[in-house]
């Protein structure tokens, strides 16, 4: 197959790959490419066609057999409406201080924007840094019972529990699970929503190679309002 061209950029770049792959599933469904086919046929470096593709199949366009690709017919898009309406976590009644409540509410508000439109990495990190700022809360209004944990995060030298801010999500999560402020499967949920906040780093959702749609930004925002209304639960009335 001749070389079309040798750089262009990447919009470009995916028109030549869906315009190759539509040219073999025309002659059958069942041929596939790799990324080294891709960079013959197109004339595009190697590196850009492997990113290409695997962004194309993150995206849900094409499958993906290990290295080998076509497209595929995408279902009908999730509408918008399939995001149930859910009201505000109760922040007012998770903390004492009124000002940090204001400031997760905000946050939620803005994650909840992002969970309506395209962005649905963006709303994943958003829903991850509620989660966060909630856990973080929690432990904040009862340091006593949360440096007791065996989770608590220690001081390698003094085996002194560290101030919360050099607290993980990781940390938070364990350490509310064992104060019984969380129950166990939100925990759980939890560390789903906190791996899908690491795509804040490009290199982590280069690592992970796992898709992102309205469906997992439904299941991570349900999990963090789960989460938020269990430590709600928890504090003493």
């Amino acid at each position: 197959m001749p070389h079309l061209i040798r750089q262009t950029d990447d919009e470009d770049a995916r028109g030549l790959l869906r315009r190759l792959l539509q040219a073999l599933a025309r002659i059958d469904q069942q041929l596939s490419l790799t990324p080294v086919g891709a960079a013959l046929g197109t004339g595009l470096p190697f590196e850009q066609c492997r990113i290409l593709l695997f962004q194309m199949e993150r995206d849900g366009q094409l499958h993906v057999y290990a290295d080998h690709y076509r497209l595929k017919v995408l279902p009908a898009p999730t509408p918008v409406a399939a995001l149930r309406d859910l009201p505000a976590p109760a922040f007012h009644a998770l903390t004492r201080n009124p000002q940090l409540a204001d400031l997760l509410e905000d946050r939620w508000n803005e994650a909840e924007l992002l969970a309506r439109t395209p962005a649905h990495r963006m709303a994943l990190i958003a829903y991850g840094a509620v989660l966060e700022g909630a856990l973080l809360a929690a432990v904040q209004d009862d340091p006593r019972v949360a440096n007791i944990q065996v989770a608590t995060p220690k001081e390698r030298d003094s085996g002194k529990p560290k101030p919360f801010h050099d607290w993980t999500l990781t940390d938070l999560i364990q350490v509310a699970e064992q104060a019984g402020w969380l129950h166990r499967a939100r925990g759980k949920l939890g560390h789903v929503v906190r791996d899908f906040r690491n795509y804040v780093h490009p290199r982590e959702e280069l690592r992970q190679q796992t898709s992102i749609d309205l469906g997992v930004v439904h299941v991570s925002r349900e999990g963090v309002w789960f989460c938020v209304d269990d430590l709600v639960r928890a504090r003493p009335q």
